[in-house]
């Protein structure tokens, strides 16, 4: 079993994770210091949540491979 590929996984979910719960509630001090709409505070909503779905699905797949 390759420990470092399986920590390495671990810590890239778990900031997944926190990035995913941290975000929502930086929207409105994004929205304020950067002028934004309500439309391009749901795009990075969106974004965030898109792009954590697909990288917790690779980040088990690959865990499973490495284990």
């Amino acid at each position: 079993m390759n420990w470092f590929a399986l920590i390495l996984l671990s810590i890239g979910h778990i900031v997944t994770d926190i990035n995913q719960s941290a975000v929502p509630a930086m929207l409105p001090f994004f929205k304020k210091e950067f002028a934004l709409n309500y439309a391009q505070t749901g795009i990075i909503l969106l974004v965030t949540n898109v792009f954590s779905s697909v990288i917790q699905v690779y980040f088990g797949y690959i865990g499973d491979k490495k284990t």
